[in-house]
């Protein structure tokens, strides 16, 4: 039970990380697609 529970928070902290990645790497591209 207590190893399940663990295993969904590190899968929904994971998806965070990445999710927040993806929106600052977007960001960045857009923000030098601009800039040229």
């Amino acid at each position: 039970m207590l190893l399940d529970v663990l295993k969904i928070v590190v899968v929904v902290f994971v998806l965070g990380a990445l999710g927040f990645k993806g929106q600052f790497l977007t960001r960045w591209l857009s923000d030098l697609t601009e800039k040229k």
